[in-house]
């Protein structure tokens, strides 16, 4: 005979967790990190939905474009008079990130990646506006201790104001401000492109 074991508590029946839906409320955590929903994520490595974890962590930065920055001829851009931040971007776990301007002013977003047996790295991701408010926002999947370069800058010329930077994944991303000298060669002009909007 087949015993099978009840636990008193469950009536029989194995809890499942439910999965949290956008209506639900969450607790806020520090100012540089908070955690909200994540739902399902598409993982390009295999072409299949798979379940992500359920909570991102937001990473935030905040800067100025000033007549001090330098300048440069962006990409689809109309001159060469573009004011421009640069970090560095590296994440620590593989997976899908977001990252988004909140601005007064028309941000613009490039990401540079490295090429396979390319002595440079070249644009895999630009935006201008498919954030709120003419702010960019970008989404990508990122391999981790791989170095990515985002170039921060506006969507017209001569433009300058404050902006915060706000990444979102499965950890916090480590982003550093850095200039051109520290960098591989950078390609302006994108053989594939990833997101992009005008």
């Amino acid at each position: 005979m087949s015993h099978i074991f009840r636990h008193p508590t469950t009536s029989g029946r194995i809890p499942v967790p439910r999965i949290p839906t956008l209506s639900d409320k969450f607790l806020s955590g520090p100012t540089k990190s908070d955690v909200f929903p994540r739902r399902i994520r598409r993982d390009p490595t295999v072409g299949l939905f798979a379940l992500a974890n359920l909570y991102m962590t937001n990473t935030t930065i905040s800067a100025s474009l000033t007549t001090d920055n330098p300048k440069y001829t962006r990409f689809n851009g109309t001159g060469s008079n573009y004011f421009y931040d640069q970090y560095s971007i590296i994440v620590p776990v593989t997976g899908s990130y977001i990252f988004m301007s909140i601005s007064s002013i028309d941000t613009f977003c490039q990401f540079y990646g490295p090429r396979a047996y390319a002595r440079y790295y070249t644009t895999i991701a630009y935006n201008n506006n498919d954030g709120d408010e003419n702010q960019f926002k970008i989404q990508m999947y990122l391999q981790e201790s791989t170095r990515y370069i985002m170039r921060v800058t506006t969507y017209n010329q001569n433009i300058v104001g404050d902006y915060r930077i706000l990444a979102s994944g499965l950890t916090t991303v480590n982003i550093e401000k850095t200039v051109d000298s520290s960098l591989p060669s950078l390609n302006h002009s994108p053989r594939t492109i990833g997101k992009k909007s005008f």
